[in-house]
């Protein structure tokens, strides 16, 4: 449970959860580390289209870390320029956070 808990407070960014999570708690759960956070990057590409029409902020939320780098030029796109600084300080706030909680989450394993 601790494990499930610490890859996903990746927020996306698969480059520091795997290898964070591998760290802390081996191999197997390293490589879920990269593949889930991987997949929420990829997940949020594919439907950035369609939930950016439901409501702006939603792929923002399924972005997390990586509405700061990679995915930010879909997000204005998609989201509207007002949404460029708010997908970004989403971004970089979930960034800064990640490494702290994953390891926060480690200790408590």
């Amino acid at each position: 449970m601790v494990e499930t808990a610490a890859v996903s407070a990746g927020f996306g960014w698969y480059t520091l959860a795997g290898p964070l999570a591998g760290q802390i708690f081996g191999a197997g759960i390293g490589a879920l580390g990269f593949v889930a956070n991987l997949l929420r990057e990829l997940i949020t590409i594919v439907t950035m289209a369609a939930t950016a029409k439901i409501d702006r902020y939603i792929p923002i939320a399924f972005g997390g870390a990586t509405t700061m780098d990679t995915t930010l030029p879909l997000m204005v796109h998609y989201c509207g320029n007002e949404m460029a600084v708010t997908a970004f300080a989403s971004g970089f706030a979930l960034s800064v956070m990640a490494p702290f909680t994953i390891t926060a989450i480690g200790s408590l394993g």
